[in-house]
């Protein structure tokens, strides 16, 4: 099947052209022998390659929630729901789009510790509600307890009732904790590239590693140990190409001296006197199995074959370059909310975001209908110590209509609902109809 793309526009149809998409479960050359030479003569076609919109998805995610320059970033929580909303419902990347640009609209506009991202603060300029807020944050409250763990009693009180000394922890503190978060999203890229190079199945995608590092749970998590024990057992042709994909990966956040360890395994490769690749100690094809009877019972023991010295080299290299991506990868993945302003730094807020790409008007519409006074905000309308409202006038008419609905059965008696509104909403008298309605 292949798509094709048909402008079709003719002399009398100048100012009305069209064009066609549409899909065709044929090769072009059959089509084209399908069609007469008039219509040949009147169709201008192209054919052109379709585009995933989960490609272009991943795209935009590694350039704006994954990228290292983010000053804010989306959380784990509204990133998965935002992703999951674009496979199940929408199609349209600009929604995705649309979606983002709404996350950084309601931060910004809602939160009042965002001001500390706008660069370099003067004091006189934030007011002193600026830093209680961020006195009442949960990051601040860990800074607090870490700082009397470590003794600092005195930087405690200061922190409490200095608004110029909380601001230089804040300028302190910003900084290292949006370097940590661009090493989280480096990392994420660093493993996404080694799993690409050693094309590990299942194939994970960028957005999901990213995710899962945002949430806290990828050190230790079986998805990086797979990776890490591939690593352990991969021979020298495959260690090759991923060490390329390593040296182009490497920049600010990211040192492990591939070039080095390149230099290393050429000599070792340019050495072996045989056709196979170089295998580390813990290849399973170095391993054997030797059957032993004891007491009547089989026993089975594992053993290592004997290394050749080019595959013991090679096995240090490999340890070596494990080591070194094993500490980059426990020091980079850390948790992001054990981060002072990780608040301000991360906007992970699902609330907002529902309502507006996934709205629910007929349950917005009910509740309104049976509990009023949740938008009217008035007294007349809600209960007594927070009770609910019972029936009564001063309720708009609709609502009591609605919530004796509610009341009564699957049958309704028109003329005894319409007595018992007239109970409740005229003033007692059934001949003045005019005034109750």
């Amino acid at each position: 099947m292949f798509p094709s793309c048909i402008n079709s526009s003719s002399s009398w149809l100048d100012r009305l052209p069209f064009v066609l998409l549409f899909g065709i479960a044929t090769s072009a050359e059959s089509f084209e022998d399908r069609l007469s030479g008039q219509s040949l003569r009147c169709l201008e076609g192209e054919k052109f390659d379709v585009t995933q919109s989960d490609d272009i998805i991943e795209k935009l995610f590694s350039a704006t929630v994954v990228s290292t320059d983010a000053r804010l970033h989306i959380g784990p929580n509204l990133c998965r729901r935002m992703l999951d909303r674009q496979k199940d419902h929408v199609q349209n990347v600009q929604d995705f789009c649309d979606g983002l640009k709404y996350a950084y609209m309601s931060h910004f506009y809602a939160s009042i510790p965002s001001l500390l991202l706008q660069g370099r603060v003067e004091l006189e300029n934030l007011s002193a509600e600026a830093f209680e807020a961020v006195r009442a944050l949960p990051s601040f409250r860990r800074l607090v307890e870490d700082t009397l763990e470590d003794g600092q009693a005195q930087n405690v009180r200061k922190l409490l009732e200095s608004d110029e000394y909380l601001l230089r922890t804040i300028r302190d503190s910003y900084e290292l904790s949006q370097q940590a978060l661009s090493r989280v999203s480096y990392a994420a890229q660093v493993l996404f590239g080694v799993r690409v190079s050693l094309q590990m199945t299942p194939n994970v995608k960028l957005s999901s590693i990213w995710i899962r590092a945002a949430s806290g749970d990828m050190a230790g998590s079986p998805l990086l140990r797979e990776t890490m024990l591939s690593i352990k057992k991969m021979p020298s042709d495959n260690f090759v190409e991923l060490l390329e994909a390593i040296k182009d990966l490497e920049g600010d956040h990211f040192l492990i001296g591939s070039h080095a360890l390149q230099q290393e395994l050429k000599s070792l490769v340019d050495k072996n006197d045989t056709s196979t690749p170089l295998r580390t100690q813990h290849d399973v094809r170095n391993d054997s199995l030797r059957t032993t009877v004891v007491a009547q019972k089989v026993l089975l023991s594992k053993h290592k074959a004997a290394l050749s010295e080019q595959d013991k080299a090679y096995s240090d290299l490999v340890g070596r370059f494990y080591d070194k991506l094993d500490a980059y990868f426990e020091s980079a993945f850390i948790d992001p909310q054990t981060l002072f302003l990780s608040e301000a730094l991360i906007y992970d807020l699902k609330s907002p975001h529902m309502e507006v790409f996934q709205p629910k008007p007929r349950f917005a519409i009910e509740r309104a209908l049976a509990t009023p006074h949740d938008y009217l905000g008035c007294e007349c309308c809600s209960g007594v110590d927070g009770a609910e409202a019972a029936l009564n006038a001063t309720q708009p008419a609709t609502a009591v209509v609605y919530q004796m609905y509610l009341e009564s059965g699957a049958l309704m008696n028109v003329s005894d609902l319409w007595s018992a509104f007239n109970a409740i909403a005229g003033d007692g008298h059934e001949d003045d109809d005019s005034k109750t309605m």
